[in-house]
């Protein structure tokens, strides 16, 4: 008896575990991360430099991880339409981690989108998830935010958005 219900108590923790993965996105929501604003960010470029953001341009920040697959799976997305928006839009990507593993991370990939490194930890901004997506307009006041990974539909609406504002 103990080895059924064990057994089934195994399942049942599978099948809650497969459920949950494959319908992550409706689980999550813009209520799953909390705000960051702009000024409140604490970042240097691959060269150690601190960045101070400027408003007069939309920006998209994406907080990723090089670890974070949902984070590298739309890495192509972000590249596509940086290429596209760069006039209008800044893309930046944020991550806490080492220099090192940024920089190896981008020339093992080949992206050319602007990397940069969090001073802070994530943990410090109560962001516990990655990636999260967060859009600002010109005047670098936060306009949406997305918890977990984020389509090229989704990211290209947006950006929409924010260059309208």
């Amino acid at each position: 008896m103990f080895k059924i219900g064990f057994l089934i108590g195994v399942l049942l923790i599978i099948g809650i575990g497969i459920y949950g993965f494959f319908n992550m996105k409706s689980i999550m929501n813009d209520n799953t991360i909390k705000p960051i604003e702009l000024v409140q960010l604490d970042i240097e470029n691959l060269n150690g430099e601190k960045i101070i953001l400027k408003t007069g341009k939309p920006i998209v920040i994406n907080f990723w991880a090089t670890w974070c697959v949902p984070c590298i799976q739309e890495f192509p997305e972000f590249e596509e339409l940086n290429k596209k928006y760069s006039e209008k839009v800044d893309f930046l990507m944020v991550s806490d981690e080492e220099i090192h593993k940024i920089e190896n991370f981008k020339a093992k990939k080949g992206y050319n989108l602007n990397m940069v490194r969090s001073l802070i930890t994530f943990e410090k901004y109560d962001l516990m998830l990655r990636p999260a997506t967060y859009f600002y307009d010109s005047n670098g006041k936060l306009v949406s935010k997305f918890a977990g990974g984020i389509t090229k539909e989704e990211l290209e609406n947006e950006v929409k958005k924010i260059v309208k504002n």
